[in-house]
């Protein structure tokens, strides 16, 4: 086949070995990456983490790297990068760069002489060559020619400097909220998102991140400020999100206001002066990065490099120093609060935040964990140095607000500790919580198999091929209804006969047992909840970014061809004992949380 992808390993006693790179199916003198990933996960992961974690505390000429990074005193840059973040959703080339690390392991445990690659993007090339070097082993394949970096680097450079003028003309109006933000009780940080705007549209604000937290019948949340982050969507414009809160404000004793109201023209004069600093600063310092990231390990540099440049000269450094000197010059304007809450994803802006909110006196900041904790989702996990404590309590809230048990462990197994962590009611899963025990299972549905899109194309596909490769016969004896994505359509890759349906999956519950659904889609955790008996079909190409990963008592197909001994064999998956019991903490009045907020 033209341009196939090669990769076979030559061990010393003459064997080969072909290595599947975006595969979890192997056979005899086959070794896939994803498999051996998933087997050996906390190594690899650990190994990742300590990477990232190591480059903050490099020294160039007697300085940290975190420390030549400062924007003032206590506060490195580097802590709000993308590239500290860790996350698998704004870069990809994470998941390469931990099979990569999955590569070298093999490759120390098979004793290999010499590797043969073909057809593999220059990432993983380059980096394959300079681990043959370290380790005297001989390379066979070409290398693409690289582009130039100087060329490359300014055109970044100007197209950033536009985007960001985009970015910042969605988020500009003339109209202002107009509240007093001198004296606040509490404050609640979150995204302008998962709007109710049939009720916005009559004056009240609901949002599923604090859901009947704000009801008239609980009303957990009174006499507190909402901080909100924008968030460009079609259904409302930022012009017309102020004009809304503003009658919010006016029927109610919460007040909302947009941290872009503290946009000004010397924030952007600031932002700008960091931004041209920061350029030469990295160029200056690229090297000595690039030649200790080499030597500490060989595989990690190109995959980062690209990365590095966009947190360091790209759009990415104006995003976040935008926040963070909003966030400055409001903590600045606010006088005293007690309580201060915000969504906890452990992003970047939320370090600013953080920063900035912790110079406020007696002040209380908790991070809210308000979904799941996915096992690959890197951005959970606090491996900080035990001499360096000081450096990170200047940016980590002072407790987390955990949402379920499965939450819980999963923090804890990432280094957070049980006293910093306060349990709460999941608000975000109300209604499913609420109808777990309430179904009716209708007999004689056991045929009955319920597919649930997803919003990923890849994903989408994945599910579906393993589908339509099933025989007609085994088709048959099912039937098949199809719950699509509210924002992607699947019907058209089904080979096979199904039926459509709009019903919600509450009400899907009672007429099916079992659903397929993709690793990728957080519904997988509302079918779970519900009852549903779950077949997970793992993407090709990446780590299981499921948010069950590792429950008993889900069927994970890492090897799609097995779909059809699994549907053949329904009957011991009604046999795996349920795992359910305080996946997420619930109760309908909202204690905890009360507890929490009001106490």
């Amino acid at each position: 086949m033209k341009n196939k992808k090669e990769f076979i390993l030559f061990k010393d006693n003459g064997d080969k070995i072909n290595i599947l790179w975006n595969d979890y199916n192997c056979h005899e003198n086959n070794i896939s990456i994803l498999d051996y990933l998933e087997k050996n996960s906390e190594l690899i992961k650990k190994r990742y983490i300590a990477l990232i974690e190591s480059i903050a505390f490099h020294k160039i000429n007697g300085q940290k790297v975190y420390e030549v990074f400062l924007i003032e005193k206590n506060f490195s840059y580097w802590w709000i990068t993308d590239v500290y973040e860790k996350s698998l959703y704004k870069h990809s080339s994470i998941n390469e760069t931990l099979k990569m690390l999955a590569l070298e392991e093999i490759i120390k445990e098979n004793k290999v002489t010499k590797i043969l690659i073909k057809n593999f993007c220059e990432k993983i090339f380059k980096s394959v060559e300079q681990l043959c070097k370290v380790n005297k082993i001989l390379l066979e394949g070409k290398s693409k020619k690289s582009l130039n970096f100087k060329k490359i680097l300014i055109f970044n450079i100007v197209f950033s400097f536009l985007n960001f003028l985009r970015f910042i003309i969605k988020r500009m109006s003339f109209t202002k909220s107009k509240i007093n933000k001198k004296n606040i009780k509490n404050l609640f940080c979150s995204y302008f998102a998962y709007i109710d705007y049939a009720k916005l549209k009559k004056n009240l604000y609901h949002s599923e991140y604090w859901g009947s937290l704000l009801s008239k019948k609980n009303k957990i949340i009174k006499e507190s400020h909402f901080l909100h982050i924008f968030f460009p969507t079609k259904n409302i414009s930022y012009t017309g999100a102020i004009k809304a809160i503003q009658k919010i404000n006016n029927n109610t004793n919460n007040k909302h206001f947009f941290i872009e109201e503290s946009f000004t023209i010397r924030i952007f004069y600031k932002i700008i002066k960091y931004w041209i600093i920061n350029i030469f600063r990295y160029l200056k310092y690229r090297k000595s990065i690039q030649n200790f990231l080499t030597k500490k390990n060989s595989l990690i540099w190109y995959f980062l490099k690209d990365e590095l440049e966009e947190d360091f000269c790209g759009t990415s450094l104006l995003i976040n120093m935008y926040y963070f000197y909003l966030f400055k010059d409001l903590s600045t304007a606010i006088n005293t609060i007690d309580k201060t809450f915000f969504l906890y994803e452990n992003q970047g802006w939320e370090k600013s935040f953080v920063f900035n909110f912790k110079k406020k006196n007696n002040n209380k900041i908790i991070g809210v964990q308000h979904s799941t904790v996915r096992y690959w989702d890197l951005r959970y996990n606090v491996n900080i140095d035990q001499n360096e404590t000081k450096v990170f309590s200047n940016f980590y809230p002072d407790y987390y607000a955990v949402n379920g048990n499965d939450s819980l462990i999963k923090l804890i197994a990432n280094g957070y500790t049980h006293k910093t962590i306060k349990k709460v009611e999941a608000v975000r899963y109300e209604n499913v919580l609420k109808k777990m025990n309430s179904n009716n299972i209708e007999k004689n549905n056991s045929s009955s198999i319920l597919i649930a899109g997803d919003y990923s194309i890849e994903s989408n596909l994945n599910i579906a091929s393993s589908l339509n490769n099933l025989d007609n016969q085994l088709i048959s004896k099912f039937n098949f209804i199809l719950k699509e994505h509210p924002l992607r359509e699947m019907s058209n890759l089904l080979k096979f006969q199904f039926t459509k349906s709009l019903e919600s999956i509450d009400i899907l519950k009672n007429k099916h047992q079992y659903a397929i659904v993709s690793n990728t889609t957080s519904a997988a955790v509302d079918l779970y909840l519900l009852g549903f008996k779950l077949i997970v079909i793992v993407d090709k190409y990446r780590v299981n970014l499921s948010p069950l990963k590792d429950n008993k008592d889900i069927i994970f197909l890492y090897d799609q061809n097995l779909l059809p001994i699994c549907l053949d064999k329904l009957s011991k998956i009604d046999k795996i004992e349920n795992e359910k019991k305080n996946f997420f903490y619930y109760s309908p009045n909202y204690d905890l949380w009360n507890s929490l907020i009001n106490e």
